[in-house]
This record gives C-alpha cells, sequence and structure tokens, in this order.
C-alpha cells in the first residue's frame, strides 16, 4: 500500500468520524508531508512506518473533540443548552426592545393609536421572536459543525428550535387608557402553528449544512 491510498484512506476516515473539513485539510497535509520525508530518508512509507489510518483517525478525533466543551459533551451542549438560551435572549431582545418604545412615549394612550406606533410595536414584537430564533440556531449550529460534533447534532439543535417557535404564543395590545394595554408570551397547548417562525431554525440550518458541503468541494477541487 503506497502514501497516496494511505492519505485518501485517513481523509475517509477523518470525514467519517465527522471532522471539520479545514482540519481533515491540515492533518492529511503533515500526514503527506510526514511521508515525503520518509521518501526522502530513501525508506518506503509503509502503514506501519506511517501508522495505519483508522486508528490515526481515531486518536485525531478523540483528541480534536477533546479540545471544546460540546465536543466533550455533546448531549448538555445541544440538547439542553439551546431553548435556555432562546428564552434568555429573547428576554433581553424584548425588554431592550420595548424600554425603547416607552422611551419615545409609545405606549402612552394617546399614542396608541398612531399607525407608526402600532407598527414599531410589531416590529419589536417579531424581532423579539425571530433574532433569538436565528442567533441560537446559528451559534450553535456552527458550535456542532466545528467542534466535531456533525450534522446530526446541528439538526437536533433545528428540531428544538422549530418545536419551540411552533410553541410560541404572543398577545400584544396597545393600551387606549393608563393600565390597560396588555403584553404577553408563552407556550400554547396545542401548537399556535407558527410555520413561518419555525421556518427560520430550518433555513438556518440549511445554509450551515450548503455552506460546509460548498467549502468541501472547493477544497476537494483545490487539492486536485
Amino acid at each position: 500500500m503506497n502514501a497516496p491510498s494511505l492519505s485518501e484512506q485517513l481523509r475517509r476516515e477523518l470525514i467519517g468520524r465527522r471532522l471539520p473539513r479545514y482540519y481533515v485539510h491540515r492533518v492529511v497535509r503533515e500526514f503527506d508531508d510526514h511521508a515525503q520525508d520518509i521518501h526522502a530518508e530513501g525508506k518506503h512509507a509503509t502503514p506501519a512506518r506511517l501508522g495505519d489510518p483508522r486508528q490515526l483517525a481515531r486518536h485525531f478525533a478523540r483528541e480534536f473533540r477533546a479540545r471544546s466543551f460540546a465536543g466533550r459533551h455533546p448531549w448538555l451542549v445541544f440538547l439542553i443548552g439551546p431553548i435556555p438560551c432562546t428564552i434568555a435572549l429573547a428576554i433581553l431582545v424584548f425588554t431592550a426592545g420595548f424600554w425603547l418604545l416607552d422611551s419615545l412615549g409609545s405606549f402612552q394612550p394617546a399614542a396608541s393609536t398612531r399607525w407608526r406606533t402600532q407598527f414599531l410595536a410589531l416590529v419589536a414584537c417579531h424581532v423579539g421572536l425571530t433574532l433569538p430564533l436565528l442567533t441560537v440556531m446559528y451559534c450553535f449550529g456552527r458550535s456542532a459543525l466545528r467542534s466535531g460534533c456533525g450534522a446530526r447534532w446541528l439538526w437536533a439543535v433545528c428540531a428544538l428550535e422549530c418545536a419551540l417557535a411552533l410553541l410560541v404564543n404572543t398577545q400584544l395590545r396597545l393600551p387606549t387608557a393608563p393600565g390597560n394595554g396588555r403584553f404577553s408570551v408563552g407556550l400554547s397547548f396545542p401548537p399556535a402553528g407558527n410555520w413561518w417562525l419555525a421556518a427560520l431554525p430550518l433555513l438556518v440550518a440549511v445554509g450551515l449544512t450548503w455552506h460546509v458541503h460548498g467549502s468541501s468541494r472547493r477544497e476537494q477541487t483545490a487539492a486536485n
């Protein structure tokens, strides 16, 4: 078995273990450099000298995942973390948005009937729902890919975020008299059916997956 076939086998093993493409490229390049050094010494690059690709891939995968908390504890990060982070971020966004509207006098009864006030309140409500979902999906999805955990954890986060989007329910009524305004956010059973909102995490997940596959194709083209 020659060095090129060993190199290609190592590449397949590393990809099969869901390691990021940039890391696979770097490991294979170092492997090829090591094989060239052996050839320069007038020796044959045999598996005994270079190492078994399967064992090397297992070693590199274990070493790479040990670098990050997400790689060491994927169940905790990608199944427990997304929902609390989304809720916490939504609280911050809603608080900031409605504090800004209140500082502009938008919640005064005299201003509640203006179309601009109603439009700004509707925008603040939608931003409070969409921004946390998009941010958490992107951050956790990217972490799943870059930590070597793989796309399966990206889609696990996507399923959680889509389920949360379907269950969330908001009520907004601007005040027409002092004290009679109402704003609430909660979970509804059966689901509220916010399909447009549930589509946002799905779009982010598809975008991340497409980007990874596109980068892989570009790397393979450059290598060839």
